[in-house]
């Protein structure tokens, strides 16, 4: 394998570099500096973001750890190192019964079909866009951060497979893509970028970085009646904008985000924002994307997103089935065209033959999840035959 262009780093995020099939992340190194006062640490957050999994970075080929206080080297290969291990082999089995990360079905989107309830009820707790700056008055809009067009069963079975993930953090009893802890108020350009994978919003702490490992939030006037929730930061990051023309139309990086007064509502989910954090790595950063998926089988059905037959996790179908007609009528992410990026995001329509990188983290959590089950299904099992082994053992 050859090596990163001159300003990037790899991170292989499964496998090693030697594997052919590893899925491994292009970072430039200057969107790494902007984005967190400690590189090597940001690097386990985005590991983090992508699997659901603590682990460690080293350094190829000596695999030396890397303490989180590292700086990162210029076209230096990196590893994350997960705490659960999964070979190769394992790794070919569990995707050969994956479902496909393919679109099914198209929908068409539309901004006058979101649940009346999820936009009043984003506005009662955030009043304008979280933000705003002073040059984007006006023009706000409630923007789900797991896209609406998912749907409640879908939204379900990515909370079931990361148990603990972020604290669960913002996902307690959540039963709805219409939550308010799913979204919150953007202006409309905003909401262009975070549908593009442009942005990406975290929230501080969290499991891997703390609150003033962000850069210092730039200053900006805030709107009437609002101001920043005591004690932790959501805060907007680049992930994409290799000339700089998102940030100088829009805005500066590393804007915090700020809410209603004294309100009483629940903040936005960092469960939820951190795993479009690691689908938007993937979209703008990933190679070998469609190594991760079985490239010969077939979608067996037309399904609509958000109601998987097939996969019903704890009886869910049937509160997504009550509401399939809605969940058809829009979708939350945006296609961009010529971008260079491996893959491309889903606005209305999805565009035939491209990986929906939503979906692929779906599938990577799966994957692990699938291995701490089978572990301790097996365990048992296990324990029963030691236990029948001793008995043949001579007593002393």
């Amino acid at each position: 394998m050859c090596s990163p262009p001159t300003g990037h780093i790899w991170l292989f995020i499964e496998s090693v570099p030697t594997d052919p099939d590893a899925l491994y992340l292009e970072i430039p190194l200057y969107r790494i500096r902007a984005n967190c006062l400690k590189p090597a640490k940001y690097l386990r957050f985005i590991a983090y973001t992508v699997t659901a999994l603590d682990g460690s970075i080293t350094l190829a080929p000596q695999n030396q750890l890397v303490a989180d206080d590292s700086q990162l080297e210029d076209q230096a290969v990196y590893i994350f190192n997960p705490a659960i291990i999964i070979d190769k082999t394992a790794r070919a089995a569990l995707r050969a019964d994956q479902e496909i990360v393919l679109p099914r079905s198209q929908w068409g989107g539309s901004q006058s079909n979101r649940n009346i309830e999820f936009v009043n009820g984003i506005y009662s707790r955030d009043a304008v866009s979280v933000f705003k700056l002073k040059n984007h008055w006006g023009n706000t809009q409630a923007i789900h951060t797991i896209p609406f067009a998912r749907g409640d069963q879908w939204l379900q079975q990515l909370i079931d497979e990361r148990p603990g993930f972020e604290g669960d953090e913002g996902v307690i009893d959540m039963e709805s893509i219409d939550d308010i802890r799913n979204g919150f108020c953007g202006d409309k350009e905003f909401h262009g970028s975070f549908d593009r994978n442009e942005v990406g919003v975290i929230k501080t702490p969290n499991h891997i970085l703390a609150i003033d490992e962000i850069p210092s939030a730039p200053t900006r006037t805030l709107a009437a009646h609002t101001s920043y929730p005591p004690n932790l930061r959501y805060t907007y990051q680049y992930l994409h904008d290799p000339d700089g023309k998102v940030e100088s139309d829009y805005g500066p990086n590393n804007v915090d985000g700020a809410f209603q007064n004294s309100t009483t509502k629940p903040f936005p989910s960092p469960f939820l924002l951190h795993c479009r954090f690691g689908a938007a790595a993937l979209y703008n950063w990933g190679k070998n994307l469609q190594k991760q998926i079985p490239p010969s089988r077939p979608p067996k059905e037309q399904v609509v997103y958000g109601y998987h037959p097939q996969k019903d996790t704890g009886g869910r179908a049937e509160r997504a089935a009550r509401q399939d007609n809605r969940h058809m009528a829009e979708g939350s992410e945006a296609t961009i065209k010529g971008s260079g990026r491996e893959t491309e995001a889903v606005e209305g329509v999805m565009e035939e033959g491209k990986i929906d990188t939503m979906e692929l983290l779906h599938v990577i959590t799966s994957r692990y999840t699938r291995v701490k089950v089978r572990f301790v299904d097996q365990l048992p099992e296990k324990q029963r035959e030691i236990s029948e082994w001793a008995k043949t053992l001579p007593v002393v």
